[in-house]
């Protein structure tokens, strides 16, 4: 169920791995005049390409319980669209196991990797290491059942619960699926670039190498919505509630160069959803 996203990880600026892309998921393509039909290996419904249509990429800040309204809202297509979440898809709402789950059978959703999500690989790393322990017989580190106990109370309940509803193969994969999101995306649509993060950069300087940063430098410092952080990039974050900077309102907030798209799904607000191609925004 979750061994899919893991080709995400291959570097295809080398033909090996693009090769290996390909075999792996591609059983056969055929071309015709006005359209593209693909059967994927772990398929047998194909994929259909209108030969003449692009992509359209939209960024949402999270998913929770709604995303299955939003993806009916923007009228989501698999052969065609490309979304971005934005972080924080566990620890908020009733089933975010079953949400992992969901997005990772999706070949075309990408999550970018919020604080939550990076507290939870931690967690149920550690509370599959503290079972191991003690089935051996050892005591658990009180230090860590300690902060176990908090994210439990904080939000975490629905994700431990739905994880230990799964069998080990499928637990593995959740944890996997977590640990490999990655930190920043950085997408060119139509000539602008946009770089999509969770929430900021720490102690951030025009120059900084992102690749070189902690997670917790994504995490721990939001952006200011008056800055201005690059001179040609956009850059798109959820995490912070749009309402404080827009008087009240829950809509995607336009900084100075940077766009925020957190309309408090998780205190009673909106889900909003943006596509890059001609900045429609959309709401559930």
């Amino acid at each position: 169920l979750f061994t899919l996203h893991k080709f995400r990880n291959l570097d295809l600026r080398f033909e090996k791995n693009k090769e290996r892309l390909i075999d792996g998921l591609v059983k056969a393509i055929f071309v015709y005049d006005d359209y593209i039909k693909i059967f994927l290996t772990f398929d047998d419904t194909p994929i259909t390409l209108p030969a003449s249509e692009e992509f359209e990429n939209m960024v949402v800040c999270n998913m929770t319980e709604y995303h299955k309204a939003m993806l009916e809202t923007i009228r989501f297509s698999a052969e065609r669209d490309v979304l971005y979440v934005l972080g924080d898809i566990v620890d908020i709402g009733p089933d975010p196991v079953g949400l992992i789950g969901d997005m990772s059978l999706r070949l075309n959703v990408f999550p970018v990797a919020g604080e939550h999500d990076y507290l939870a690989a931690r967690m149920l790393t550690g509370y599959e290491k503290m079972q191991a322990d003690m089935a051996a017989g050892k005591s658990p580190d009180p230090a860590f059942a300690a902060e176990l106990t908090a994210w439990i109370k904080d939000g975490g309940e629905p994700t431990l619960s739905g994880y230990r509803a799964l069998d080990k193969d499928m637990q593995e994969g959740v944890i996997d699926y977590l640990t490999d999101m990655p930190l920043y995306e950085e997408v060119n649509v139509s000539g602008t670039e946009y770089l999509l993060l969770h929430a900021g950069i720490y102690d951030f300087t025009p120059d900084v190498d992102l690749d070189w940063l902690e997670p917790e430098d994504f995490f721990s410092e939001p952006l200011d919505p008056t800055a201005k952080y690059f001179e040609n990039k956009t850059i798109i974050v959820g995490h912070t509630p749009t309402s404080e900077a827009n008087g009240g309102a829950d809509r995607i907030f336009y900084g100075n160069g940077t766009i925020f798209m957190d309309c408090g799904i998780g205190r009673g607000g909106r889900l909003a959803c943006l596509r890059l191609e001609d900045g429609k925004e959309f709401y559930v």
